[in-house]
């Protein structure tokens, strides 16, 4: 006989393994990542830019050198978010595999 389940326990039970949520999650924060890499080499660009029409003082060589080194870090950030989206993927699979290796056992 089936016993029917209540809805928090049906709930919680979801959110326990849900690895999808996770990498969308991921995903998500790698984007904004990516928008930040691209807003710093946007601002590097205008001063660069600055720079060459002759605008720019020392401060702004300096904010450059700055946006340059922030748009390292970010990018640094998408590497790291890139990684742990692959690893959970790599989870995923291979709980899977447990998973159905456990029913043919059975």
């Amino acid at each position: 006989m089936k016993t029917i389940k209540t809805f928090e326990s049906f709930v919680s039970e979801k959110k326990k393994n849900n690895t999808t949520d996770k990498i969308k999650a991921v995903t998500k924060k790698q984007k904004k990542a990516v928008k930040k890499v691209k807003k710093f080499l946007k601002k590097d660009k205008e001063i660069a830019n600055d720079v060459k029409d002759g605008k720019a003082d020392s401060s702004d060589k300096m904010r450059s050198m700055l946006f340059k080194l922030q748009a390292k870090g970010a990018k640094v950030d998408v590497q790291k978010t890139d990684l742990k989206k692959k690893e959970l993927e790599v989870r995923s699979k291979l709980d899977t595999i447990r998973k159905s290796k456990k029913k043919e056992d059975e």
